[in-house]
């Protein structure tokens, strides 16, 4: 897979178990306050019932889509440079909110509410910044996922554990084949599904005309 650094394995902990789940992995890596990068060194994570529950073909599906994270330093960066981003447009946004409160005050006399409207303004400004951001980057993380998935399809012919690990999420982990909305950050189980069967039945194709 191109990876030519070692990477360090962990065993979850209760909390992470709690977030990710007994049958599941991820790849992290270290940072102050979850934001700030410390080091470029991935540690990959695994559950209790990864190697306990799990099918070698849904271990080997699992591990490709996190070395692919891994591989490309999926979120090495991207939570900081997104709160970098959130924070100058805030800086901006609030000197042109103070602007705009100047002139309602110079037109239409609001003097007497100047200190009501700034607070009102400056709260909507916030939560409307802050909406965007995280759907820009729940926009962004879906992408990455979709990689993952991908590319962990192509080089280690890793569908069939695919297939299982989506059908096991919707029969064991009661998961939803469908997962909309605008905070969602990974491709829903039938979508995922999809183009696994997709890529097997490509693979199988292939074959045959060989």
């Amino acid at each position: 897979m191109s990876i030519h650094e070692p990477i360090i394995i962990r065993k979850m902990n209760h909390k992470a178990l709690s977030g990710f789940g007994y049958n599941n992995a991820f790849v992290y890596f270290a940072k102050f306050f979850n934001f700030i990068p410390l080091s470029s060194k991935p540690f990959f994570f695994v559950s209790d019932g990864f190697f306990e529950d799990l099918s070698p073909e849904e271990q080997l599906f699992l591990i490709g889509h996190e070395l692919v994270h891994a591989k490309h330093r999926h979120l090495l960066y991207d939570q900081f440079i997104f709160l970098l981003i959130f924070l100058i447009l805030l800086f901006f946004a609030f000197l042109q909110v103070g602007r705009f409160i100047n002139y309602l005050v110079r037109i239409y006399s609001f003097k007497n509410y100047e200190k009501y409207l700034a607070i009102v303004l400056y709260i909507l400004v916030f939560v409307s910044l802050n909406l965007c951001i995280k759907v820009t980057f729940c926009c962004y993380r879906k992408q990455q996922e979709w990689q993952a998935d991908q590319e962990s399809l192509a080089l280690l012919k890793s569908y069939n554990g695919g297939i299982k690990f989506f059908e096991r999420c919707v029969r064991e982990y009661r998961q939803d084949w469908h997962s909309g909305g605008i905070f969602v950050d990974h491709p829903s189980n039938y979508e995922r599904r999809m183009y696994c069967l997709t890529a097997q039945q490509n693979e199988s194709l292939n074959k045959s005309i060989g």
